[in-house]
């Protein structure tokens, strides 16, 4: 484990989007500094999917998602926080993407195919006995359909089928059974080294003073990568994980982090705050 000499005590969570973006959150700044916040943790706000309420669909790890503003909004915010004695954690998605017309990786891959120079950036099994040397595109009638159509009538990289058939068959590693988040193969060096190059920027200028990473246990190899975001965040980075903690699993003591996000305390106060007398009344 880790400990910076950064403690997140009075954390405010906000949740960007279309509807709420930077110059949106800059007008409530006074109110959380009057309420006594110290630490602000965003959701993700990266380039998304258009109309994401969410940010976990992204499609470019490297741009600020333009529905929530720019990169000089960032930073101008950044230094209004810091008057305020405000930090930063930002929650970051490195697990997958979103498998969509607007990736522009995805993209190239349906395109070019193996060929293509992020090939080897998803997780795909380009060896599938069904699909071999193409990828699966279990999107009929979607936008991205349509797309590939326009722009390539001849599938030659890719095979549309229906999305039932990914309960039999399946040629990509996806965010548990949702087709349309593609994994990425974030522990080979130049994925993430190209996945994070913003991120790297942006803790770099002291933008970000921690990081929360999301569903660390969908990565092929978690220490790996928590090991090369300490190398390249710096040990004064305050990082947390996402993960479900079973009944007596501890998070594990070479991972140099500060902890996790913290499901288990809530689930301990969601036991203080439940009748147990009723439970046989309720189930």
């Amino acid at each position: 484990m880790n400990a910076t000499k950064f403690n997140p005590i009075s954390t405010y969570r906000i949740q960007f989007h279309k509807d709420f973006n930077f110059k949106q959150f800059e007008k409530i700044i006074p109110y959380l500094h009057k309420l006594g916040i110290k630490t602000i943790y965003a959701s993700p706000i990266y380039e998304a999917s258009p109309g994401s309420i969410h940010g976990y669909n992204g499609v470019n790890p490297n741009n600020i998602n333009p529905e929530i503003g720019t990169l000089e909004e960032l930073i101008h915010i950044s230094k209004q926080l810091k008057e305020k004695g405000i930090a930063w954690i930002q929650d970051i998605v490195p697990n997958h993407m979103s498998f969509d017309e607007h990736n522009p990786w995805i993209m190239d891959v349906l395109e070019k195919g193996q060929s293509s120079a992020y090939a080897d950036f998803f997780d795909i099994d380009w060896n599938h006995p069904k699909y071999k040397g193409k990828l699966m595109v279990p999107f009929p009638g979607s936008e991205l359909e349509k797309q590939l159509k326009k722009e390539s009538p001849k599938a030659d990289h890719y095979v549309i089928c229906d999305w039932q058939e990914t309960d039999k068959h399946i040629n990509y590693r996806r965010f548990f059974i949702v087709n349309s988040l593609i994994c990425i193969n974030i522990q080979n060096k130049d994925v993430f080294d190209k996945y994070h190059v913003l991120t790297k920027y942006l803790i770099g200028n002291n933008v970000f003073s921690g990081l929360r990473i999301d569903h660390i246990d969908g990565l092929a190899d978690p220490k790996k990568y928590l090991e090369d975001l300490r190398a390249l965040s710096g040990n004064e980075t305050y990082i947390v994980v996402e993960k479900i903690l079973e009944p007596g699993e501890n998070i594990p003591n070479n991972w140099p982090i500060e902890g996790n996000s913290g499901y288990d305390f809530l689930g301990m106060v969601n036991n203080l705050l439940i009748n147990k007398s009723s439970v046989h009344a309720l189930t």
